[in-house]
């Protein structure tokens, strides 16, 4: 009994480890071969109104399941006939598929759960006993396992035995390894479907390359990946699978947004291909391609509404830009005027006087002034264009210092001071610099508005907990909490009609988002407001690191 025990063991083993029916079978004749002594071992299986005979193979052939054109009726009449005797079954098999030419020689007798037919005349040489063991599925008959062996009188209740314990070995194990198949399908496709959750929710994925993932992931979601190929067709768009081939074998679902036909997602299984037995497609399987194309479709109107967005973001900040240049077109004016003024002056000394020493010096000054006209001019220029976003790496104090090129003065004018307190050696990051400028110019104009009678504004960058930091403190009139849980919508402002739009701080809260950064500010009422921006950095530069 330790033997039978022993093959009962090693066939859920193989039960567990083949997920294909074919490798499992092949496992199951191999096991019965080792541990049995018989001459012939023959393995039949119903399946869909079919009947499937086991063909082991050898070094040149592959091991397959055919099917029995022409002889499988009977087996499907006693499989669905609940009310059949179990003996009538064995005699139709056995008639069937014992391939002996005198039936009537052989008696039969029922063991149990198994049937021997026993040769009466004892003529044939190879084999004198025939034992029928079927094994069930879902307390329905599956499957039979023919041995025929040579043995005296005295083996057979020996062999009873064995084809009892064999029977209830072989129905546990078909029914585990079917278990385990359907298991490993079942986590196939949630794991595909966890990867396109995945790859449709990465923040700065186009919808291009997620598709284009999609179909190479979905093959492996199928029961057979090794011959499986996908096509995803979106809006005349066509992404595929490594080695696509198109075929009549294919799986296939409609991608459908807001009513409209958008495109296909199809599975196919490579032509020539012959499988004994499997479904190529399961039920389940019909499920996930229509939850996939699904999904697909959810993506697509996602991006479109990601895409509207960002173009409304676009326009935001461009609408903010001009209304910050409305807002410092005064002092815009004003610096200037002052350098046209001193062009103007010096140019009139040398058309009056072209003799004097000091004329190549005041030309020194006519070209100083300028270009430092032309300077302001570009700054202006260069804030108030609309530009694609282009991040790179930055000093970040450096575009600090741009950005309050042209409100020092402004300041001034206001009886403001500038404090700059920027630490020096700080690693570069990524930013885009004309945003930065706008955000800086933002905040910086918030803070002279909240100081009409003067004050002190201080500007500062530090390095903490792998963060660069930056602060921008102004000793103005503050906000209570009612107004700091607001100052990020949009058009929300305390100020006068003609102070402003209510879209500056909604835009610099854009501009943080977009980058990746935290803002936080900080306020009371007759205190001032501290505004503090951080900028993750994973590493810090060597000259941070040496200090």
């Amino acid at each position: 009994m330790d033997y039978f025990i022993g093959l009962a063991y090693r066939l859920l083993q193989a039960a567990g480890r083949e997920t294909s029916r074919l490798k499992f079978v092949e496992s199951v004749y191999q096991l019965i071969e080792e541990v049995l002594d018989t001459e012939t071992i023959e393995l039949f299986f119903h399946h869909e109104d079919s009947l499937y005979e086991y063909l082991p193979g050898s070094q040149h052939v592959q091991s397959s399941l055919r099917r029995r054109e022409g002889s499988f009726l009977w087996f499907r009449d006693m499989y669905r006939n609940e009310n059949s005797k179990d003996s009538e079954w064995a005699k139709h098999l056995f008639r069937k598929v014992a391939n002996v030419k005198d039936p009537s020689g052989w008696r039969m007798e029922e063991k149990e759960s198994s049937f021997v037919f026993c040769e009466e005349k004892g003529q044939h040489k190879e084999w004198n006993q025939i034992w029928l063991i079927p094994f069930l599925h879902q307390n329905q008959k599956f499957g039979v396992i023919l041995l025929k062996c040579h043995s005296e009188q005295g083996d057979v209740e020996q062999r009873r035995t064995l084809t009892t314990h064999l029977g209830q070995a072989l129905t546990e194990a078909f029914e585990h390894q079917e278990a385990h198949h359907a298991c490993q399908e079942r986590v196939k496709e949630l794991r595909c479907l966890y990867e396109i959750s995945r790859l449709a929710n990465l923040p700065n994925a186009g919808k291009n390359d997620v598709l284009k993932e999609i179909a190479l992931i979905l093959p492996e979601a199928m029961q057979f990946p090794e011959i499986a190929t996908a096509r995803i067709i979106v809006d005349q768009q066509v992404f595929e699978s490594k080695d696509f081939r198109e075929s009549s074998i294919c799986l296939a679902a409609p991608v459908i947004t807001e009513m409209q036909e958008r495109g296909h997602l199809e599975i196919y299984y490579r032509p020539g291909y012959t499988h004994f037995y499997d479904e190529l497609f399961l039920n389940e399987e019909e499920k996930l391609v229509q939850m996939v194309s699904n999904q697909i479709a959810s993506l697509l109107e996602r991006k479109e509404k990601e895409m509207i967005n960002q173009q409304l973001q676009e326009q935001l900040l461009h609408a903010d830009r001009l209304a910050t240049v409305g807002q410092l077109s005064a002092g815009v004016a004003h610096e200037i005027n002052e350098p046209l003024g001193a062009i103007i002056g010096f140019s009139q000394l040398i058309q009056n006087d072209t003799k004097e020493a000091s004329t190549g010096k005041d030309l020194e000054k006519i070209i100083k002034s300028a270009l430092y006209a032309r300077e302001i001019i570009r700054k202006l220029l260069l804030f108030s264009r609309q530009t694609t976003p282009e991040k790179k790496a930055e000093n970040i104090n450096k575009v600090i210092e741009e950005g309050l090129f042209f409100l020092e003065s402004r300041l001034a004018k206001n009886g403001i001071r500038l404090e700059k307190n920027l630490r020096t050696n700080l690693p570069d990051v990524i930013i885009d610099a004309g945003q930065v400028h706008q955000m800086l110019v933002n905040l910086t104009v918030n803070s002279m508005q909240a100081m009409p009678d003067g004050g002190l504004l201080t500007i500062e960058t530090d390095w903490v907990d792998d963060c660069i930091m930056i602060g921008i403190i102004d000793t103005g009139v503050g906000m209570n909490q009612a107004v700091l849980d607001k100052i990020f919508l949009p058009f929300f402002t305390t100020k006068d009609i003609n102070e402003g739009t209510g879209l500056g701080l909604s835009v610099v809260h854009g501009i943080v988002t977009s980058h990746g950064w935290e803002i936080d500010v900080d306020s009371q009422p007759g205190k001032g407001t501290r505004t503090t921006i951080r900028l993750p950095v994973e590493k810090a530069g060597k000259e941070l690191s040496n200090e």
